[in-house]
């Protein structure tokens, strides 16, 4: 075992004849002053008369100038010309640290356990007076949970508590102050840490990642060999217990070797392996557990509740799942037994997305239950962007549609019928009309769907039209169409228009930005004037899938009746109903996402025609055993064609369960349903 010297803290700095005044060192610290100083900003800024600031200016001029060419004055400070840098290294002691950061030092000081330390040894490590060590270690011990810092006569102070949670507080202030500090030599010389020993462990531990070829996320790995070698300091000075870890949470043997292969030097207890093998679990982007570690199956409870919840078939989406097994196999490692930073731009992601957030948090309960403590909004926010930006590529990915029209001889007026329908639909590509007795020739693998102005069986989705769309045709068929299949509004070039294009570009005729604008002009051909018909819940909840006063005997009576809505309007097939019952019955009350309102639903592919809504009140609230959230006043169901809009819908329908006016219409007896109509208008 490597043998590690104690360093007095703050060692080695250099010792000068004349010093800079603690007034003026604090002026390097100060990240709002320009680089460019006068006398007058000087003076305001430490409060030294003209002949201290020129004795420190001297000083600076003959031990610390970048150029040497450009000497500093009274009237022309440039900071930009000063080795800053060395600077504070050579006088860390004498700047004064912010409060936060002082504590957390005099928490990792307290944590390494050199000496048995005295109040005066604490004040002369921080160069602070004794009230201050005591005001620091009154604040510490309030942001601490489940771990105090104590006196004890014979040790002096010491860290009480388990020693996992001890360690979440070292490693989680080592991530605060390296991000922080300008000056790491700080944080590592608090430690106790020579800088030649800290600079061997991150080379070897960067080597050895390399070496076992290792995929995790390296922007870490300097504060996690401080957190390491403070570990190794903290054993050996007191003696203390090494964490012992459940074998239901070990990592694979790649991960252990790697913790085993790295770090056995410095560590006898094997103990101290397995408990570092976890660190490195947590910023792992690879696979890290075999099928019968805890988090494992924890993951495969998360995947199947949100895909209950949500609608989205996510077990059937491999890309998705490997996505967010990557992410959530580290993310319980460093819920469980750490503290890592969060990040307030991810949480912005999460605040933005109130629906799926909200799926998320319900569907991450078996999770929570395990670590003992809800999952921070850092870590949901960074699943919302993964789901997002995955439903995103899949949105834009789009397979064109091929169509066929179909009359009764293959008439004149078929052609102008392809005509409407191509500027209606430009995301499909029409072939030419056909008669009846032509269609029953064509391979069916031709096309996708048919438009068809006579009754028809098949196996394809067809779309009855007349020979002559009106406007209200038009508008009820795109509604339709474009609900069903999730179009893009562009026109896919056909094989043709693009075989023309490339000819005329290969035979010269066409310079490339030509070709660029003739493409442009057919993708973007006949859409402009167009609308993307985009459902919103004022759109979709109407008089018609509105019902009050509901007479319901139990939850799945309730649920039934909800769906029987979607029925009757033509969104839905009775089999999506049971699906929705046989999905209550499997997962529980899962669906009473608010109290006393229950969000009914299924997958999309359990029978859904169109987009559609329903809202039922209940005559008398009904139990669906949910925990926090029963009795249930409202029933809504919700049928949605593609994973987007499900979730578009739910973020609709959240901002209306977030008006304070809903609930009290609910169970108002007198609400009428233009009532309810009125409220959804303001959204």
């Amino acid at each position: 075992m490597i043998e590690l010297k104690p360093v007095t803290y703050y060692a080695g700095y250099r010792r000068l004849k004349e010093v800079l005044d603690k007034e003026f060192i604090n002026l390097f610290t100060e990240k709002t002053v320009t680089h460019l100083l006068n006398e007058k900003d000087l003076n305001l800024l430490t409060g030294l008369g003209k002949k201290r600031l020129s004795n420190n200016i001297k000083l600076l001029n003959s031990s610390y100038l970048l150029n040497q060419d450009k000497p500093l004055s009274t009237e022309k400070f440039d900071l930009s010309n000063i080795n800053t840098e060395q600077v504070l290294i050579d006088y860390c002691q004498s700047f004064v640290l912010p409060d936060d950061f002082r504590k957390m030092l005099l928490y990792l000081i307290i944590f390494i356990q050199a000496n048995s330390y005295s109040i005066l040894e604490l004040q002369e490590h921080l160069d602070v007076s004794r009230n201050t060590i005591i005001a620091d270690l009154k604040k510490l011990n309030d942001d601490l949970f489940n771990v105090r810092v104590i006196y004890d006569r014979k040790e002096g102070y010491t860290i009480k508590g388990e020693e996992l949670d001890i360690r979440k507080y070292a490693l989680y202030y080592i991530f605060i102050l390296y991000k922080e500090l300008e000056v790491k030599e700080i944080l590592i010389r608090s430690c106790g840490i020579p800088e030649k020993e800290f600079n061997y462990w991150l080379n070897k531990t960067y080597e050895n990642i390399k070496e076992e070829e290792l995929n995790i996320i390296t922007g870490q790995i300097s504060e996690i060999v401080i957190f390491i070698l403070s570990i190794a300091k903290r054993t050996k000075n007191t003696q203390v217990p090494s964490p012992v870890i459940e074998f239901r949470y070990f990592p694979n043997s790649k991960y252990l070797n790697f913790a085993k292969q790295s770090f056995e030097k410095l560590f006898i207890e094997k103990l101290e392996l397995n408990y570092l093998s976890l660190i490195f679990s947590a910023v792992s982007q690879e696979k890290i557990v075999s099928s019968e570690n805890v988090f494992s199956k924890l993951l495969i409870e998360f995947l199947t509740m949100f895909n209950v919840i949500s609608g989205i078939d996510v077990l059937n989406d491999q890309e998705l799942v490997e996505k967010l097994k990557q992410h959530s196999i580290p993310m319980m490692y460093r819920q469980k037994f750490f503290y890592f930073l969060e990040n307030n731009l991810i949480e912005d992601i999460a605040d933005s997305n109130a629906s799926l957030c909200s799926v998320l948090k319900e569907a991450l309960v078996p999770i929570e239950l395990e670590i003992g403590k809800p999952i921070n909004k850092t870590e949901v926010g960074y699943l919302v962007a993964i789901i997002e930006s995955h439903l995103q590529s899949k949105s834009e990915e789009f397979t064109p549609l091929h169509g066929i029209i179909l009359c009764p001889n293959g008439t004149t007026s078929s052609v102008l019928l392809k005509n409407e329908l191509e500027k209606l639909f430009p995301a499909i590509q029409f072939t030419k009309a056909s008669s009846l007795s032509n269609f029953k020739k064509i391979n069916p693998n031709e096309y996708d769907i048919i438009f068809s102005t006579i009754e028809l069986k098949t196996q394809k989705p067809v779309y009855i039209i007349s020979n002559f769309l009106s406007n209200f045709e038009k508008q009820k068929l795109k509604k339709e169409i474009n609900g069903k299949f999730n179009l893009p509004s562009l026109k896919i070039p056909s094989y043709e228009e693009f075989e023309k294009l490339v000819s005329q570009y290969n035979s010269k005729k066409q310079t490339k930005k030509k070709f660029y604008n003739e493409l442009v002009k057919i993708i973007t051909r006949d859409t402009k004037s167009q609308k993307e018909w985009n459902p919103v819940l004022k759109e979709l909840l109407t008089e018609e899938t509105i019902k009050l006063n509901v007479n319901a005997v139990d939850w799945e009576d309730a649920v039934r009746k909800g769906g029987q809505i979607l029925v009757e309007s033509g969104a839905i097939q009775k089999s999506y109903i049971e699906a929705m019952v046989t999905s209550l019955k499997t997962y529980g009350s899962y669906i009473v996402i608010t109290p006393h309102v229950a969000l009914a639903h299924a997958s999309s592919n359990d029978g859904v025609k169109k987009i559609g809504f329903s809202l039922l009140t209940l005559k008398n609230e009904i139990e669906f055993y949910h925990e926090e959230n029963d009795p249930v006043k409202v029933v809504m169901t919700i049928a949605a064609t593609d994973q987007s809009t499900h979730l578009k819908a739910l973020s609709e329908l959240m901002a209306l369960l977030g008006n304070q006016d809903f609930l009290k219409l609910a169970y108002d007896s007198n609400t009428k349903k233009q009532d309810i109509l009125d409220l959804i208008q303001t959204i």
